[in-house]
């Protein structure tokens, strides 16, 4: 068999390796996202980035007249440091005829530790783009602790509800009923 003249493979794969790691070679700098100023890292421990977070759509997006309140569910999952330290801010879609009704995900925020400070991530899963890109603002708001709730005044909330009319009622009692009486401890 002959063995062709010139570097071999592993010889050319190790003085790549080797100057990629050297300090002499510098990468360049990705660009900047156009038309965005928002971190990709927040300063902080990513639990108190996320309490940040939860506060914010709780009262924003889940609260009495949230503009998600009848129609999404919020769930997150948060690990504490020993385990990793990461959380995740997921927005459901209700699905009323299930007897638990969390229905696909809709949008979802990931947070881990980078170098003492915290990596956030932001997809839309499924929510009309004008109500993402409101939410989306609204969480790096809420991450440098600014009020916030700008899916107040999306037209297009409705649409994220699935419907064009507002969000279904809680059920109540029948019109008519008498009005229960507040429980006292025995």
């Amino acid at each position: 068999m002959v063995r062709p003249r010139g570097i071999s493979l592993t010889a050319l794969l190790t003085a790549v390796l080797a100057g990629a790691c050297s300090e002499g070679v510098k990468l360049p700098a990705l660009p900047a996202l156009p038309g965005t100023s928002e971190p990709l890292r927040a300063q902080g421990p990513v639990v108190d980035v996320y309490m940040r977070i939860a506060r914010g759509a709780m009262a924003c997006w889940f609260g009495a007249d949230g503009a998600l309140s009848g129609s999404h569910i919020f769930h997150a999952d948060v690990e504490p440091a020993s385990r990793g330290g990461t959380a995740e801010v997921v927005v459901h879609e209700m699905d009323h005829a299930q007897p638990k009704p969390w229905g696909r995900r809709a949008f979802r925020v990931l947070l881990g530790p980078a170098d003492g400070a915290t990596a956030i991530s932001v997809e839309n899963l499924a929510m009309p783009d004008e109500v993402a890109t409101r939410m989306r603002a609204d969480v790096f708001q809420w991450i440098e602790s600014k009020a916030a709730c700008s899916t107040k005044q999306s037209p297009a909330i409705p649409a994220a509800r699935g419907g064009s009319g507002p969000a279904p009622q809680r059920p109540g009692p029948p019109p008519g009923a008498p009005a229960a009486s507040p429980s006292r401890p025995r």
